[in-house]
């Protein structure tokens, strides 16, 4: 397991990559380093990580997901209000956020509309819902929120949120033309400061057919990233190949970008 020492060190590249970056989505000078973790929330995370409440099938993916050092690397502290975008019914990591952030945070799991008249949609919530109702010992300071085009954009009070994470959902939302309306309503809800952390697939994806998207205007770009998120500071920004197992549908060596990009004080 990689030491909090490490994973500062992490950090503080992280901090350097930003402020080394040129043009308008470069960190200025001044700007403030990038979240901190502590080794509070690193004992909090490994007391989630070995939780009884976890599923036999979520816990075997921890080996391709690595949660600690992911949330570590991405300045997780358990203080922080982070909003997660489409747990979907699963709730892989809602398993994890929601007991690390239960006392001195708040999760916020932004769900799909429940006014949505979509059977896929009904199900998916039904299932969350069950698996929250199923351990209020953990999940019962879980708060279910909607971000859906375009009825449900206000998914939180503006302003109120230290961290959006979300796991490859843009090209959900890249084919009905959604996309810069979800990036928007990220901005809105960030306080000053707070932080947007995204996964997504490259098109060198099409390469390995692993699973995602099949069509290459629906895939992320480094160009579609900046473009997007020209308002904020990308703080990193990285393409790279991994295994991933994520069921039936999404196993074998990917094409992946990461983006963690701070809205502006």
């Amino acid at each position: 397991m990689m030491s909090l020492r490490h994973r500062l060190a992490a950090l503080a590249v992280l901090a350097l990559l930003g402020a080394c970056a040129t043009g308008p989505a470069s960190v200025p000078a001044e700007a403030p380093p990038t979240p901190v973790t502590d080794d509070a929330t690193a004992a909090l995370l490994d007391a989630a990580l070995a939780g009884d409440h976890r599923s036999a099938a979520n816990r075997a993916r921890d080996a391709w997901r690595h949660p600690q050092e992911t949330l570590l690397f991405f300045g997780l502290r358990a203080d922080m209000t982070v909003m997660e975008i489409w747990p979907g019914a699963g709730g892989w990591y809602t398993e994890v956020l929601a007991p690390v952030l239960a006392e001195r945070g708040r999760y916020l799991a932004a769900q799909w509309d429940p006014a949505s008249d979509s059977q896929f949609v009904q199900s998916g919530l039904k299932a969350f819902r069950d698996k929250l109702d199923s351990r209020p010992d953990v999940y019962g300071k879980v708060e279910v929120v909607a971000l859906q085009h375009p009825t449900a954009m206000t998914p939180v009070q503006p302003g109120s949120v230290d961290m959006v994470l979300t796991f490859r959902n843009i090209h959900n939302w890249m084919p009905a033309g959604n996309a810069d309306a979800a990036f928007a309503a990220m901005y809105r809800a960030l306080k000053p400061g707070g932080v947007v952390v995204l996964e997504g697939y490259t098109p060198r994806q099409l390469e390995f057919g692993t699973g995602g998207p099949r069509d290459r205007a629906n895939l992320y770009t480094r160009e579609l990233l900046e473009e997007a998120f020209a308002a904020f500071d990308i703080l990193h920004l990285e393409e790279h190949e991994s295994i991933l197992a994520e069921g039936t549908k999404h196993v074998g060596r990917s094409a992946l970008i990461d983006l963690i990009a701070r809205k502006r004080m």
